[in-house]
Protein backbone atom coordinates (compact mmCIF):
# COMPACT_ATOMS: atom_id res chain seq x y z
CA UNK A 1 0.00 0.00 0.00
CA UNK A 2 2.79 2.72 0.80
CA UNK A 3 4.95 1.30 -2.12
CA UNK A 4 3.21 3.96 -4.21
CA UNK A 5 5.05 4.30 -7.70
CA UNK A 6 8.15 2.58 -6.26
CA UNK A 7 9.82 -0.79 -7.40
CA UNK A 8 9.18 -3.12 -5.08
CA UNK A 9 10.85 -6.69 -5.87
CA UNK A 10 10.15 -9.64 -4.12
CA UNK A 11 12.83 -11.63 -3.85
CA UNK A 12 13.63 -15.52 -4.27
CA UNK A 13 10.52 -15.87 -6.26
CA UNK A 14 8.04 -14.90 -3.13
CA UNK A 15 9.67 -17.60 -1.21
CA UNK A 16 12.71 -17.94 1.39
CA UNK A 17 15.14 -19.80 -1.28
CA UNK A 18 14.06 -23.26 -2.86
CA UNK A 19 10.72 -24.03 -4.14
CA UNK A 20 7.98 -25.89 -1.66
CA UNK A 21 4.30 -25.40 -1.18
CA UNK A 22 5.07 -22.24 1.22
CA UNK A 23 7.15 -20.57 -2.06
CA UNK A 24 3.76 -21.30 -4.34
CA UNK A 25 0.98 -20.89 -2.08
CA UNK A 26 2.72 -17.30 -1.57
CA UNK A 27 3.43 -16.52 -5.03
CA UNK A 28 0.12 -17.07 -5.79
CA UNK A 29 -1.05 -14.68 -3.26
CA UNK A 30 1.12 -12.25 -5.32
CA UNK A 31 -0.76 -13.55 -7.94
CA UNK A 32 -4.17 -12.47 -6.84
CA UNK A 33 -3.26 -8.58 -5.75
CA UNK A 34 -1.68 -8.14 -9.03
CA UNK A 35 -5.08 -9.70 -10.79
CA UNK A 36 -6.68 -7.41 -8.38
CA UNK A 37 -4.57 -4.30 -9.19
CA UNK A 38 -3.90 -3.90 -5.64
CA UNK A 39 -2.25 -0.69 -4.27
CA UNK A 40 1.60 -1.05 -4.32
CA UNK A 41 2.19 -3.77 -7.17
CA UNK A 42 1.79 -1.36 -10.33
CA UNK A 43 5.90 -1.98 -10.46
CA UNK A 44 6.41 -4.85 -8.76
CA UNK A 45 8.92 -7.81 -9.49
CA UNK A 46 10.06 -11.18 -8.74
CA UNK A 47 14.01 -12.52 -8.90
CA UNK A 48 14.72 -15.60 -9.18
CA UNK A 49 17.47 -16.17 -6.90
CA UNK A 50 17.84 -19.40 -5.28
CA UNK A 51 14.85 -20.81 -6.52
CA UNK A 52 16.29 -24.06 -6.65
CA UNK A 53 15.67 -27.75 -6.14
CA UNK A 54 18.26 -30.49 -4.76
CA UNK A 55 16.65 -33.05 -7.56
CA UNK A 56 14.43 -32.12 -10.31
CA UNK A 57 14.06 -35.65 -11.20
CA UNK A 58 12.05 -36.63 -8.78
CA UNK A 59 8.38 -36.54 -9.39
CA UNK A 60 6.87 -34.53 -6.55
CA UNK A 61 9.96 -31.65 -7.07
CA UNK A 62 8.78 -31.48 -10.59
CA UNK A 63 4.91 -31.13 -10.23
CA UNK A 64 6.74 -27.92 -7.56
CA UNK A 65 8.71 -26.85 -10.55
CA UNK A 66 5.70 -27.18 -13.18
CA UNK A 67 3.05 -25.18 -10.46
CA UNK A 68 5.94 -22.82 -10.28
CA UNK A 69 6.30 -21.80 -14.30
CA UNK A 70 2.35 -22.03 -14.47
CA UNK A 71 2.37 -18.68 -11.75
CA UNK A 72 5.58 -17.46 -13.75
CA UNK A 73 3.36 -17.60 -16.72
CA UNK A 74 0.10 -16.03 -14.87
CA UNK A 75 1.94 -13.27 -13.34
CA UNK A 76 3.81 -12.23 -16.27
CA UNK A 77 7.14 -13.22 -17.48
CA UNK A 78 8.06 -9.06 -17.67
CA UNK A 79 7.63 -9.16 -13.78
CA UNK A 80 10.52 -11.68 -13.49
CA UNK A 81 14.23 -10.92 -13.17
CA UNK A 82 17.30 -13.23 -12.81
CA UNK A 83 19.19 -12.43 -9.57
CA UNK A 84 22.20 -14.51 -7.48
CA UNK A 85 22.85 -14.88 -3.53
CA UNK A 86 26.31 -15.05 -4.84
CA UNK A 87 28.65 -15.18 -2.94
CA UNK A 88 27.01 -17.55 -0.89
CA UNK A 89 24.61 -20.00 -2.98
CA UNK A 90 26.57 -20.10 -6.64
CA UNK A 91 28.33 -17.37 -8.98
CA UNK A 92 25.98 -15.93 -10.71
CA UNK A 93 26.62 -17.77 -14.30
CA UNK A 94 26.26 -20.93 -12.61
CA UNK A 95 23.09 -19.81 -11.23
CA UNK A 96 21.66 -18.28 -13.89
CA UNK A 97 22.26 -21.91 -15.95
CA UNK A 98 21.08 -23.67 -12.78
CA UNK A 99 17.36 -21.83 -13.02
CA UNK A 100 17.06 -21.97 -16.62
CA UNK A 101 17.48 -26.09 -16.47
CA UNK A 102 15.41 -26.64 -13.75
CA UNK A 103 12.18 -24.38 -13.81
CA UNK A 104 10.37 -25.36 -16.80
CA UNK A 105 10.02 -22.71 -19.25
CA UNK A 106 10.54 -22.29 -23.46
CA UNK A 107 13.29 -20.69 -24.84
CA UNK A 108 11.44 -17.88 -25.60
CA UNK A 109 9.88 -17.61 -22.57
CA UNK A 110 13.78 -17.75 -20.73
CA UNK A 111 14.60 -15.08 -23.34
CA UNK A 112 12.07 -12.33 -21.74
CA UNK A 113 13.32 -13.05 -18.40
CA UNK A 114 17.07 -13.08 -19.29
CA UNK A 115 16.13 -9.69 -20.97
CA UNK A 116 14.37 -7.90 -17.87
CA UNK A 117 15.86 -5.55 -15.72
CA UNK A 118 14.63 -4.60 -12.54
CA UNK A 119 13.31 -0.79 -13.04
CA UNK A 120 15.74 0.74 -10.42
CA UNK A 121 18.50 -0.64 -12.59
CA UNK A 122 17.10 1.31 -16.18
CA UNK A 123 18.47 4.85 -16.68
CA UNK A 124 15.88 7.51 -15.87
CA UNK A 125 15.30 10.85 -17.78
CA UNK A 126 16.57 13.75 -15.14
CA UNK A 127 13.96 16.20 -15.58
CA UNK A 128 15.86 19.70 -16.08
CA UNK A 129 15.23 22.37 -13.44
Amino acid sequence: VHAGDNCVQIAHGGGGGGLDDATLQSLAMYAQALDQQAAGTRRMVFDLAAVLVRDSSDPATRGLLERFAQLVRHIGLERFVMASDWPSVFAPAEHNALVEAQIPLAADEWQVILDNRAPYLVAQPVDAP
